[in-house]
C-alpha cells in the first residue's frame, strides 16, 4: 500500500535511524556502578524506552536523585556514541528523501543529545526540526510533539507520517491523526497492540512505500 500526497516525514531516532542498544546498555551499567544502584536491570529499563528517562526510572522504583542519574546516563551515552551503528541504508536514503520531503525528528532524547547524534552520524542531512519533550510539550505517547512539528512546518498531519518502532510511537501518531509507519527491524516492534498497514522490514523499504 502506497502513501501519496506526502510532504513531511518525521522519524524517531533509536530503533529507527540508529541501533543504540549496546550504547544504552554500557551507559546504563556505568550509571548504576557510579551511583551504586546495581540492583537495577537494563532489560527492565529497555522494555520501557520511548518514554522519558525520568518516567522510566520512577516506574522502576527509583525515587531520588533521578536528575543526577539522568545527567550521568546521557553523558555516558554521549561519550560512548561510537558504540552506535546507523541501520543499513539510512544515511544514503535520507539524502534522497530530503530532496523531495521535509524531514524532522520527534524523540524522547534530550534535544542536545539528539542533535549531537544526528550531526555525528548524518552530518549532511537537513532535519527541519528536532523536537524533544519540555515544559510545554508532553512526551510520547502524547501526540503534542508531532502536532507541534506539523504546525511549525505548516504541514497538515494528513500530509505527514511518523516512523517509529514502539507502541508509544504508535499511540502518539494515532493521536495526531497522521499515518504511522512501523520500523519492524526496531527494538519493540513486535508489540501486538500496534495496528498499521505501513511496515518497513528494512529502512530502504520506505522508498517503495512513498515513491510512485
Amino acid at each position: 500500500m502506497k502513501i501519496r500526497g506526502l510532504k513531511l516525514i518525521i522519524f524517531d531516532i533509536d530503533g529507527v535511524l540508529i541501533n543504540s542498544k549496546k550504547n544504552m546498555q554500557l551507559a546504563f551499567k556505568k550509571m548504576c556502578n557510579k551511583n551504586k544502584i546495581q540492583h537495577l536491570k537494563f532489560e527492565n529499563y529497555f522494555q520501557k524506552i520511548g518514554i522519558p528517562f525520568t518516567k522510566i526510572m520512577f516506574s522502576l522504583g527509583v525515587k531520588s536523585n533521578i536528575g543526577g542519574l539522568k545527567k550521568d546516563y546521557f553523558n555516558f551515552s554521549l561519550g560512548l556514541r561510537r558504540k552506535i551503528k546507523p541501520y543499513k541504508g539510512v544515511y544514503k536514503n535520507l539524502k534522497i528523501l530530503q530532496k523531495n520531503y521535509n524531514l524532522a525528528v520527534v524523540t524522547s532524547k534530550s534535544k542536545k543529545n539528539a542533535r549531537n547524534f544526528l550531526n555525528f552520524f548524518f552530518p549532511l542531512i537537513n532535519f527541519k526540526m528536532v523536537c524533544s519533550p519540555n515544559r510545554n510539550l508532553k512526551s510520547k505517547p502524547s501526540p503534542q510533539m508531532l502536532i507541534h512539528v506539523c504546525k511549525k512546518l505548516k504541514t497538515h498531519p494528513s500530509k505527514s507520517i511518523y516512523v517509529g518502532d514502539t507502541f508509544f510511537d504508535y499511540k502518539a501518531s494515532k493521536g495526531s491523526k497522521m499515518k504511522f509507519v512501523l520500523a519492524q527491524y526496531g527494538y519493540l516492534a513486535n508489540d501486538k497492540r500496534i495496528k498499521t498497514n505501513y511496515k518497513l522490514k528494512k529502512f530502504s523499504d520506505i522508498m517503495k512505500l512513498i515513491n510512485d
